[in-house]
């Protein structure tokens, strides 16, 4: 799959961008990461960026996203690589393989007798 031109400007101890570059790299979505400072920005970014904050992804040096959840929505939309979605939320990326494991352990059978019921139940989720 062709992919526009990514530039995202970030800042290196901001963790808000983090959801903008987890959803780019899960997906396997090239792009060139851009650090500002955020105490002196620069005129370039102050021109481009309608909140004067980052994330900010430049598409094709033409369209501009700002806000993490909209840039993260926008890679899931167009630029999926794979068929499930990663769950992004407060800057932390959740394998859905993992919320089923996690979900397993923590609501899984409660004994015995329904351990099969589960297993009927879970197997879709797995894939298996």
């Amino acid at each position: 799959m062709p992919y526009p031109e990514l530039q995202l400007t970030s800042h290196k101890l901001c963790p808000i961008v983090q959801r903008a570059a987890i959803a780019l790299l899960e997906n396997d979505v090239p792009f060139e990461r851009r650090y500002i400072d955020l105490v002196h920005e620069p005129d370039w970014f102050l021109e481009i960026s309608p909140l004067g904050k980052v994330p900010l992804l430049v598409v094709d040096h033409e369209h501009i996203l700002f806000e993490s959840s909209p840039i993260a929505q926008y890679i899931d939309d167009t630029m999926a690589a794979r068929d499930i979605r990663i769950v992004i939320k407060e800057s932390v990326a959740y394998d859905p393989a993992e919320l089923l494991q996690s979900a397993e352990s923590m609501i899984g059978p409660t004994g015995p007798d329904d351990h099969a019921d589960w297993e009927l139940e879970i197997r879709p989720l797995r894939g298996e």
